[in-house]
Protein backbone atom coordinates (compact mmCIF):
# COMPACT_ATOMS: atom_id res chain seq x y z
CA UNK A 1 0.00 0.00 0.00
CA UNK A 2 1.24 3.47 -1.09
CA UNK A 3 1.58 6.15 1.18
CA UNK A 4 -0.10 9.29 -0.42
CA UNK A 5 0.79 12.84 1.16
CA UNK A 6 -1.89 15.76 1.29
CA UNK A 7 -1.51 18.94 1.30
CA UNK A 8 -3.50 21.09 3.58
CA UNK A 9 -4.57 20.46 6.97
CA UNK A 10 -6.56 17.18 7.49
CA UNK A 11 -10.29 17.83 8.12
CA UNK A 12 -12.05 14.89 9.61
CA UNK A 13 -15.14 15.57 7.60
CA UNK A 14 -13.54 15.43 4.32
CA UNK A 15 -12.82 11.85 5.62
CA UNK A 16 -15.91 10.76 6.40
CA UNK A 17 -17.63 12.31 2.88
CA UNK A 18 -14.77 9.98 1.44
CA UNK A 19 -15.77 6.85 3.27
CA UNK A 20 -19.46 7.84 2.29
CA UNK A 21 -18.69 7.93 -1.54
CA UNK A 22 -16.74 4.41 -1.06
CA UNK A 23 -19.80 3.05 0.79
CA UNK A 24 -21.98 4.88 -1.92
CA UNK A 25 -19.94 3.23 -4.90
CA UNK A 26 -20.00 -0.15 -3.59
CA UNK A 27 -23.52 -0.50 -2.74
CA UNK A 28 -25.25 1.68 -5.11
CA UNK A 29 -26.87 4.05 -2.94
CA UNK A 30 -26.46 6.49 -0.15
CA UNK A 31 -27.08 5.44 3.10
CA UNK A 32 -30.35 8.41 3.00
CA UNK A 33 -31.92 6.38 -0.14
CA UNK A 34 -30.44 9.25 -2.51
CA UNK A 35 -27.56 8.97 -5.39
CA UNK A 36 -25.27 10.60 -4.18
CA UNK A 37 -22.70 12.95 -5.59
CA UNK A 38 -18.80 12.25 -6.12
CA UNK A 39 -15.51 13.83 -7.02
CA UNK A 40 -13.82 13.74 -9.73
CA UNK A 41 -10.20 15.46 -10.39
CA UNK A 42 -9.72 17.00 -14.22
CA UNK A 43 -7.35 19.09 -15.12
CA UNK A 44 -5.87 19.49 -11.52
CA UNK A 45 -9.06 20.91 -10.12
CA UNK A 46 -11.57 18.90 -8.23
CA UNK A 47 -14.80 18.70 -9.43
CA UNK A 48 -18.39 17.75 -7.63
CA UNK A 49 -20.70 15.36 -9.79
CA UNK A 50 -24.28 14.75 -8.84
CA UNK A 51 -25.50 11.83 -10.31
CA UNK A 52 -29.23 11.92 -11.31
CA UNK A 53 -31.45 9.23 -10.64
CA UNK A 54 -31.99 6.21 -13.89
CA UNK A 55 -34.38 3.86 -14.59
CA UNK A 56 -33.43 1.59 -17.20
CA UNK A 57 -35.94 -1.04 -18.40
CA UNK A 58 -35.81 -3.49 -21.62
CA UNK A 59 -38.56 -4.66 -24.23
CA UNK A 60 -38.67 -6.84 -27.67
CA UNK A 61 -38.39 -3.53 -29.49
CA UNK A 62 -35.27 -1.81 -27.14
CA UNK A 63 -34.16 -0.41 -24.32
CA UNK A 64 -35.33 2.55 -22.47
CA UNK A 65 -33.44 4.88 -19.97
CA UNK A 66 -35.43 7.36 -17.80
CA UNK A 67 -33.42 9.67 -16.58
CA UNK A 68 -34.63 12.55 -14.21
CA UNK A 69 -33.34 15.79 -14.67
CA UNK A 70 -35.37 18.64 -12.77
CA UNK A 71 -34.23 22.36 -13.37
CA UNK A 72 -32.54 21.11 -15.70
CA UNK A 73 -32.83 23.06 -19.38
CA UNK A 74 -32.78 21.05 -22.68
CA UNK A 75 -29.73 22.72 -23.75
CA UNK A 76 -27.82 21.83 -21.16
CA UNK A 77 -27.97 17.82 -21.67
CA UNK A 78 -25.91 15.83 -24.17
CA UNK A 79 -26.50 12.25 -24.69
CA UNK A 80 -24.22 10.17 -27.15
CA UNK A 81 -23.70 6.18 -27.79
CA UNK A 82 -20.31 5.47 -28.76
CA UNK A 83 -18.73 1.87 -28.97
CA UNK A 84 -21.46 0.20 -26.83
CA UNK A 85 -21.31 3.13 -24.14
CA UNK A 86 -24.92 5.48 -23.60
CA UNK A 87 -23.28 8.40 -21.68
CA UNK A 88 -25.56 11.45 -20.68
CA UNK A 89 -23.68 14.46 -19.38
CA UNK A 90 -24.66 18.49 -18.56
CA UNK A 91 -25.03 20.92 -15.83
CA UNK A 92 -27.94 22.27 -13.66
CA UNK A 93 -26.75 25.62 -13.07
CA UNK A 94 -27.09 27.07 -9.20
CA UNK A 95 -29.84 29.51 -8.59
CA UNK A 96 -28.66 32.36 -6.74
CA UNK A 97 -30.80 33.86 -3.48
CA UNK A 98 -31.45 37.04 -2.96
CA UNK A 99 -29.30 39.02 -0.75
CA UNK A 100 -31.43 39.40 1.98
CA UNK A 101 -32.12 35.37 1.87
CA UNK A 102 -30.48 32.92 4.34
CA UNK A 103 -30.19 29.15 3.33
CA UNK A 104 -31.48 26.81 5.86
CA UNK A 105 -30.74 24.18 3.78
CA UNK A 106 -29.81 22.79 0.72
CA UNK A 107 -30.26 19.48 -0.87
CA UNK A 108 -30.95 20.13 -4.42
CA UNK A 109 -27.41 19.51 -5.95
CA UNK A 110 -25.83 21.70 -8.73
CA UNK A 111 -23.73 21.44 -11.35
CA UNK A 112 -21.93 18.86 -13.70
CA UNK A 113 -23.53 15.28 -13.73
CA UNK A 114 -22.41 12.32 -16.09
CA UNK A 115 -23.86 8.76 -16.16
CA UNK A 116 -22.67 6.21 -18.73
CA UNK A 117 -24.37 3.09 -19.26
CA UNK A 118 -23.35 -0.33 -21.34
CA UNK A 119 -25.61 -1.24 -23.82
CA UNK A 120 -25.58 -4.71 -24.55
CA UNK A 121 -24.43 -6.04 -28.15
CA UNK A 122 -27.61 -5.77 -29.65
CA UNK A 123 -28.31 -2.14 -29.34
CA UNK A 124 -28.26 -0.17 -32.45
CA UNK A 125 -26.05 2.93 -32.45
CA UNK A 126 -27.88 4.13 -35.15
CA UNK A 127 -31.69 3.66 -33.99
CA UNK A 128 -31.32 6.38 -30.68
CA UNK A 129 -33.93 8.14 -29.79
CA UNK A 130 -34.10 11.35 -26.98
CA UNK A 131 -36.70 13.92 -25.89
CA UNK A 132 -36.98 15.69 -22.86
CA UNK A 133 -40.25 17.19 -21.30
CA UNK A 134 -41.09 17.92 -17.73
CA UNK A 135 -37.94 17.75 -16.55
CA UNK A 136 -37.06 13.83 -17.57
CA UNK A 137 -35.23 12.47 -20.33
CA UNK A 138 -36.73 9.64 -22.19
CA UNK A 139 -34.28 8.08 -24.41
CA UNK A 140 -35.25 4.75 -26.59
CA UNK A 141 -32.22 2.57 -28.25
CA UNK A 142 -33.84 0.06 -31.13
CA UNK A 143 -32.25 -3.79 -30.76
CA UNK A 144 -30.34 -4.75 -34.01
CA UNK A 145 -31.91 -8.02 -35.17
CA UNK A 146 -29.40 -10.46 -34.78
CA UNK A 147 -29.48 -13.96 -37.36
CA UNK A 148 -28.58 -16.83 -35.62
CA UNK A 149 -25.59 -18.47 -37.04
CA UNK A 150 -26.57 -21.04 -39.34
CA UNK A 151 -24.72 -24.40 -38.49
CA UNK A 152 -21.96 -25.33 -40.76
CA UNK A 153 -21.82 -28.95 -41.67
CA UNK A 154 -17.90 -30.06 -41.80
CA UNK A 155 -17.24 -33.27 -43.72
CA UNK A 156 -15.01 -36.31 -41.48
CA UNK A 157 -12.38 -37.59 -43.62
Amino acid sequence: MALVRRTGTWDPFRELEEMTQRMTEMFGLAPWGATAPRRERANGNEQLLWRPAVDITESEEGYRIRVDLPGVKKDDISVTLQDGVLTVEGERKEQREEKDERVHRREVWHGRFVRSFAMPADADENAVEAKFEDGVLHIFVKRVEQQQPKPKSIQVQ
